[in-house]
């Protein structure tokens, strides 16, 4: 009976067969999870993305739309002003306006990322660089 209490006393951790066996499954589960995760963070990117353009665009209507309310024709500041009423990090190109409306030709929004959004015929569209 000590016999059988000393064997069981000396049999403690894993053996090396078991840990390799675990780096294996655990490397293997990786390997399948890695790619559907980077994808989904390049979606979420793209929406992300996609929301800030939106929203410089909505910004840079109702900028150009404020100026010809109040009779000012220049473009000089509609990117500015646009970028911090939007509140956006990207760069504004504004592209054609006529008669306080910006017809969407020439419309870019570009982020640091490398990420650039134009809008066209009603359409946003997103490219990554």
């Amino acid at each position: 009976m000590l016999k059988n209490l000393a064997k069981k006393s000396n049999s403690k951790g894993f053996t090396l067969v078991e840990l390799i066996i675990v780096i294996v499954i655990i490397a293997v589960l990786a390997a399948i999870a890695i790619p559907s995760v980077s994808g989904y963070i390049e979606r979420a990117n793209t929406g992300r993305v996609l929301a800030n353009g939106r929203s410089a665009f909505m910004a840079t209507c109702t900028v150009v739309a404020d100026n010809y309310a109040k009779g000012i024709t220049s473009t000089t500041n509609v990117a500015a002003d646009a970028k911090t009423l939007a509140n956006v990090i990207g760069t504004i190109t504004p592209g054609t306006i006529d008669n306080g409306t910006v017809t969407g030709d020439g419309w870019v929004y570009t982020e640091p990322g490398g990420y650039t959004v134009t809008f066209a015929a009603g359409v946003f569209t997103v490219a990554k660089a």
